[in-house]
């Protein structure tokens, strides 16, 4: 019975212990290897993510350009806001995704 006992007891704290190792190799290599095929593949998801965004921030903005120039034809100048080109047309504008001059109409997407 001791010895079971003894067993049971000197069997967590090894276990730990390789955990503990393993974890810390996977780290470095992990870090170290420059040719890291998993991690180029994420990369390149991110980067895959973030063009369709601009490509749909794109889309937007053209809607957007057509819907300040129905203002402009209703209304005889643009908006001098983006919320209020949200009121005209009922459709909801993130005002921090644009630079918008209310002067000459232009709208572009912000950096």
């Amino acid at each position: 019975m001791k010895t079971q006992n003894f067993a049971i007891g000197i069997r967590y704290p090894v276990k730990m212990i390789v955990l503990l190792v393993g974890l810390i190799l996977t780290g470095l290599t992990g870090t170290a290897c420059k040719d890291n095929p998993v991690q180029d593949y994420g990369n390149k998801v991110l980067e895959a993510y973030d063009r369709s965004g601009k490509v749909a921030g794109g889309a937007s903005l053209a809607n957007l350009q057509r819907a300040l120039d129905a203002y402009r034809a209703a209304n005889g100048n643009y908006p001098p806001s983006l919320q209020e080109l949200e009121a005209f047309t009922g459709e909801p504008v993130d005002p921090n995704l644009f630079r918008y001059d209310p002067q000459t109409g232009k709208l572009e997407l912000a950096p």
